[in-house]
C-alpha cells in the first residue's frame, strides 16, 4: 500500500534510504522521527523553490540546519517545553500540523478561502481526540485526503498514533500532489 508513495518521495530525493547500519534500506515500518520530517520539508524547499537554503547534511548532526529552518518559520517548533523532540517519533496530528504550516509559510493564500468544518473530523469515531492546537490543520489534511484514516471496517484518525516511514511517504505524496502548484507558484524567500 505504500509502494507508490515510497517511490514518489525517493525519486524526488525527499526521503531516501536509512543511514548507518541500515544504509540503503527504506524501512517503511520504522517510525519517522521529528528531525527527519524537518529535513524532508527543508529538502523539498531547497530542491524545488530556493536552492540557496543550506542544509549541509554532511555534518555530524545532519538535521541541524533543517531543524533551525522549520523552527524559524514556525513550521515545526517543538514542544511547549522548548525541546524540539529530536529522536521522538512524529505523531499523526503533528505531521498534519507540520504539512499545513509548511504550506502556509510558503503560500498562505492556498487555503485562506476555505472555512473549516470540524464536523469532517468528527465523522471519525476518534475525532474528538484531536488536540485543539492541531484541529484546523488536521481538518485541512482530512479535507484534502492527505490523511484518510486507518483501519478496514471503521476508519480512525488515530491523531496521537506514531507515523511510520511508509505512512509518511504516502502522506507526503498526497500533500504534494494537492499543494505543489501553490508552493512553487507562491514561494517566499525563506533562508536561514
Amino acid at each position: 500500500w505504500y509502494y507508490e508513495g515510497v517511490e514518489y518521495v525517493n525519486e524526488r530525493g525527499l526521503m531516501t534510504g536509512m543511514g548507518g547500519e541500515d544504509e540503503g534500506y527504506f524501512k517503511p515500518d520504522e517510525y519517522l522521527q521529528r528531525q527527519d520530517l524537518a529535513l524532508i520539508l527543508a529538502r523539498y524547499y531547497q530542491k524545488n523553490i530556493n536552492s540557496d537554503l543550506d542544509l549541509d547534511e554532511t555534518n555530524e548532526v545532519y538535521y541541524a540546519n533543517a531543524v533551525a529552518w522549520v523552527n524559524k518559520y514556525n513550521i515545526m517548533t517543538g514542544y511547549s517545553s522548548g525541546d524540539f523532540g529530536i529522536g521522538d517519533p512524529i505523531i499523526r496530528q503533528d505531521m498534519c500540523l507540520a504539512l499545513y504550516n509548511h504550506q502556509e509559510s510558503i503560500y498562505p493564500l492556498a487555503t485562506a478561502a476555505v472555512v473549516p468544518n470540524y464536523g469532517l473530523i468528527h465523522l471519525f469515531p476518534d475525532g474528538y481526540l484531536v488536540s485543539s492546537y492541531a484541529g484546523n490543520q488536521m481538518y485541512r489534511m482530512v479535507q484534502y485526503d492527505v490523511i484518510q484514516g486507518e483501519g478496514t471496517d471503521v476508519k480512525l484518525l488515530n491523531p496521537h498514533g506514531k507515523v511510520t516511514r511508509g505512512m509518511a511517504a504516502v502522506m507526503l505524496q498526497r500533500y504534494l500532489e494537492e499543494y505543489e502548484h501553490y508552493l512553487i507558484k507562491g514561494h517566499k524567500d525563506m533562508l536561514l
